[in-house]
C-alpha cells in the first residue's frame, strides 16, 4: 500500500505535524515531545486501510537538550487505524520499563490494552509490526509475534498511519503498508488438550491442510488433517504413526492425497529418524460411523452406516479414536470414528476398559488379521488396565519399567536435564487394590543418566554416571530404602544374592569378601564389549549378542561349570529356527528353566516384522509371532518371561503375551495389550499374572486374571 525510508532528506508529503517537532535528519523522521510531553505525526496522505499491516523500525532516546524535561520515560508509538481524533490502534514501545503494549482507542478513551515485558534497549532501533486480519489484531517485535487481542471496535476500523513519541524522541527509520490475509478458520481440535501445540509444522495443498501437533498423554496423534467443504474448514482425520514419535516434531509435507510426517529426533532402538507417509484421500468423502450396542450380558454386534448404505464391514483391528457413549439404555456402548484403514471397534465395558468385544466382519477377514482368536467370531478380550497417574514420562531411549510382585518402578535415565528420575509404586499404596507412589530416586551432587536397573523383593540396584559408571545397591529395611554399596560398573541385574554387572561382565555376590560386600567373583572380560543384553538368575548369565554369526547369539555362563563358583562357559543358544541377520538375542528374558529371546529382524511373517523364540529347560525351541505382525514390526526389542509365559514388545509400540496350550502345550499368542487410546509402548515387563507397560507419557498396569489359561 505505501512504504518509505525516509533517505531523501525532507519530511514526506503528507505528514502532518499534530505535536511537538518533526524533521527528516540521517535516514529517519524524528520528533521530539513538546512541553505536554507528546509528538504526533500522522501520514494523512496515505490511504486507508482495515485489514492490513504496518511494519515499522523505531527508535526511542531521551528528550534532545534544551527542551523540558517531561514526565515518564522516553516511549515510541507505531499508530494504525487513525480515523480522527483519539481514534487509533498502538503498538508503544518502552525501553525503559522493558515492555511493550497493544491498545486501543475509541475518540479519545482507551477500550483495551495488552502489555508484556520484552527486553528493550534505549536508543537501539527494534522493529515492531501490527496488523489486522479482520477479527483480530497482533503485535510482533523483532518478527516474533508477542500479543493478540480482538477487536473492541463496534464496526471493522479502518485508517491511517501515524508514529508518535512520549516523554522524549522517536526516530522512524522505515515504515511499510501492506494488505493482510483475511482470516477465514481457526483451526482447533474437537478437544482442547493442555500442550497438544497445534501448528508447530503446517503444509497445505488446496482445500486441505495438515497441522503438525505434539503427542500428549496417551493420544499418540502427530498430525491433524483439515479439509474445507462447502466453504467451511473442519477436522477430518488424525494421523497417528504405528511408531511412537519423539515430542519435538520435524517437517511436515503435503502433495494431494499423499501427506508425509517426519521425526528427526527419533532415537529409540538407535534409530537415526523416521518418515510416515499417509494416504489422506479417505478424509475425501464424510467418513463411515462405526455404531456398536448390545446387551450388558453379551458381546457387542458391529455395524456401518454411511448415509444411505448400511450394514456389515470389513473392520480391522486398530485404534479407537473420539468415542463418544450411546445415551440410550443400560449398557456401556459406544459410537465411534473409523480410521482409513482400521478397525477401532473396542468397547469399554467397564470404567479400565476390561471386557470382551465380539465381532462379526467377513470370517475370511477375520481369519487373516486375528489368527490366534476364533475365526468365527473374532472376540477379542482386554485386559484392565490402571494408570500409575504420577509416573514419571520417559524417553524412548533412556526409558525403562521393572516389576517384581506388588512392586513397579518406572525410570528414565534421560529425564529432566539428563539427571534420571526413577519412581516406585506399590499395590495397596493408593488403598485397597490401588497402587501409590511410595519412592522417587533421582540424581544429586552433579551427577547424571540415573536409573532404577533392576528390582527383586526387598533390594534394588540403582546405576548412574557418564564416562565412568557406578551402581548402588539399595535395601528395604523398615520401609525405607538405605544404600548397602557402591560397585563400578553399569546394566546391573540382580539374581538373588548376587549382582552381575555390563561393561565388564563382573559376578559380585553380596557375601564375597565379608558381609554384605558384594565383592568380585568373576569377570568375563572376553564378552565385554558388542552385547545387547543381559539376563541373570544368580547362577545363570545369558549375554545376547545379535550381531554375532549370521543371525545373532545367546552365550550362556553357568556358575559351577568352570568348578565350584567356577564361572564357566557352557554351550551357546541357537535356535534352529533363526536366520541369517535376524537377530537373535537383541532381547533376553530367564524364568527358571525358560529362556526367551527376541529376533526383532525375522521376516518369516514379514519383513523385519520380528519373532521370539523360547527355549525350555530341555534345549526344545519354539519360534512365537503375532498375527497381525507388519513391516518393520520388530517384534522382540524387548522380552519379559514369568511363570512360564512371554511378554514381548514390538518396536511399533504393540505388547504382546504368549503362552503355551493348556491341552495342547503349544505356544499361542493370548492378547495384545495397549492402553486406552492406543498410544505404543515403549518398554514393558512381566510378573505373574500383571504386566507393567509404558508409553511416552503414561505408565499402565494391566492385570492378566481371566485373559491368560489359568488352573
Amino acid at each position: 500500500v505505501a512504504a518509505d525510508d525516509f533517505e531523501d532528506g525532507v519530511v514526506p508529503a503528507g505528514w502532518t505535524a499534530l505535536r511537538g517537532e518533526w524533521q527528516e535528519r540521517d535516514g529517519a523522521l524524528e520528533g521530539a515531545s513538546d512541553a505536554g510531553g507528546a509528538a504526533l505525526a500522522v501520514a494523512s496522505a496515505l490511504p486507508a486501510c482495515s485489514v492490513c499491516r504496518l511494519r515499522a523500525v523505531l527508535e526511542s532516546a531521551p528528550p534532545p537538550a534544551g527542551l523540558p524535561s517531561v514526565a515518564g520515560p522516553p516511549r515510541a508509538i507505531l499508530a494504525g487505524w487513525v480515523d480522527g481524533p483519539g481514534t487509533a490502534v498502538e503498538a508503544v514501545v518502552d525501553p525503559r520499563g522493558d515492555t511493550v503494549s497493544l491498545v486501543q482507542r475509541l475518540a479519545g478513551t482507551e477500550i483495551h490494552r495488552a502489555s508484556l515485558g520484552v527486553p528493550l534497549e534505549l536508543g537501539v532501533p527494534v522493529e515492531v509490526e501490527i496488523g489486522f486480519d479482520g477479527e483480530e489484531f497482533w503485535l510482533l517485535v523483532g518478527g516474533r509475534e508477542l500479543l493478540t487481542a480482538a477487536s473492541a471496535y463496534p464496526q471493522p476500523p479502518a485508517g491511517t498511519a501515524a508514529a508518535g513519541a512520549s516523554g522524549g524522541t522517536v526516530r522512524l527509520h522505515e515504515l511499510e503498508v501492506r494488505e493482510a490475509a483475511r482470516l477465514e478458520a481457526r483451526l482447533t481440535t474437537e478437544e482442547a488438550l493442555e500442550d497438544r501445540e497445534l501448528g508447530l509444522e503446517v503444509a497445505a495443498d488446496g482445500e486441505r491442510i495438515v497441522a503438525r501437533t505434539r503427542p500428549v498423554d496417551d493420544d499418540a496423534t502427530v498430525g491433524f488433517v483439515f479439509e474445507r467443504r462447502d466453504g467451511t474448514w473442519a477436522e477430518t482425520a488424525r494421523l497417528s504413526p504405528s511408531f511412537p514419535f519423539a515430542s519435538y516434531g520435524g517437517p511436515v509435507l503435503l502433495a494431494g492425497d499423499l501427506a508425509v510426517l517426519a521425526d528427526d529426533y527419533l532415537s529409540y532402538h538407535a534409530e537415526p529418524g523416521a518418515a510416515f507417509l499417509f494416504d489422506v484421500s479417505a478424509t475425501a468423502e464424510p467418513r463411515p460411523r462405526l455404531a456398536v450396542s448390545g446387551s450388558c450380558a453379551a458381546a457387542a454386534t458391529a455395524a456401518v452406516t454411511n448415509g444411505a448404505a448400511s450394514g456389515v464391514a470389513e473392520l480391522w483391528w486398530g485404534t479407537v479414536r473420539g468415542a463418544t457413549p450411546i445415551p440410550d439404555g443400560p449398557c456401556a456402548g459406544a459410537v465411534v470414528d473409523l480410521e482409513a484403514a482400521e478397525l477401532a471397534a473396542v468397547v469399554p465395558l467397564d470404567g479400565a476398559g476390561a471386557g470382551s468385544v465380539t465381532l462379526e466382519p467377513p470370517p475370511a477377514l477375520c481369519g487373516r488379521t486375528l489368527q490366534a482368536l476364533d475365526p468365527t467370531r473374532c472376540t477379542v478380550s482386554r485386559p484392565a488396565a490402571t494408570r500409575l497417574t504420577e509416573a514419571v514420562t520417559i524417553s524412548f531411549a533412556g526409558g525403562q519399567v521393572v516389576l517384581d510382585g506388588d512392586v513397579a518402578v518406572v525410570a528414565d535415565r534421560y529425564w529432566g536435564d539428563y539427571d534420571g528420575r526413577s519412581e516406585i509404586f506399590e499395590r495397596d499404596a493408593g488403598g485397597p487394590g490401588a497402587w501409590g507412589l511410595t519412592a522417587t530416586f533421582t540424581c544429586s551432587g552433579g551427577d547424571e543418566f540415573c536409573a532404577i536397573d533392576d528390582l527383586e523383593g526387598d533390594r534394588l540396584v540403582f546405576s548412574w554416571g557418564e564416562g565412568f559408571h557406578y551402581v548402588d545397591v539399595y535395601e528395604k529395611v523398615d520401609g525405607e530404602w538405605s544404600l548397602v554399596v557402591e560397585i563400578q560398573g553399569l546394566r546391573p541385574r540382580l539374581g538373588g544374592d548376587s549382582l552381575a554387572l555390563g561393561e565388564l561382565l563382573r559376578i559380585h555376590d553380596r557375601d564375597a569378601g565379608g558381609t554384605d560386600a558384594w565383592g568380585l567373583v568373576a569377570e568375563l572380560e572376553a564378552l565385554a564389549w558388542r552385547w545387547e543384553a543381559l539376563a541373570y538368575d544368580g547362577d545363570l548369565l545369558l549375554v545376547g549378542k545379535p550381531e554375532e554369526g549370521e543371525g545373532g547369539l545367546v552365550w550362556r555362563f553357568e556358575r559351577d561349570a568352570g568348578g565350584m563358583d567356577g564361572w564357566g562357559e557352557v554351550e551357546p543358544l541357537l535356535p534352529e529356527a533363526v536366520g541369517p541377520g535376524d537377530g537373535w538375542g537383541d532381547s533376553v528374558a530367564l524364568d527358571g528353566g525358560l529362556v526367551a529371546g527376541g529376533a526383532p529382524r525375522d521376516d518369516e511373517l514379514a519383513v523385519n516384522g520380528g519373532a521370539v523364540h523360547v527355549v525350555d529347560g530341555d534345549g526344545e525351541a519354539v519360534r512365537v509371532v503375532a498375527a497381525e505382525l507388519g513391516v518393520n514390526d520388530l517384534l522382540g526389542t524387548m522380552v519379559a518371561a514369568s511363570e512360564g509365559r512371554v511378554l514381548a514388545l514390538a518396536q511399533s509400540g504393540a505388547a504382546y503375551l504368549f503362552e503355551p496350550d493348556p491341552a495342547t502345550g503349544a505356544w499361542r499368542e493370548v492378547v495384545r495389550l495397549s492402553p486406552a487410546g492406543g498410544a505404543p509402548l515403549v518398554a514393558v515387563d512381566l510378573s505373574g499374572l500383571t504386566a507393567l507397560g509404558s508409553t511416552a507419557t503414561s505408565a499402565y498396569v494391566f492385570e492378566l486374571s481371566g485373559v491368560v489359561a489359568e488352573p
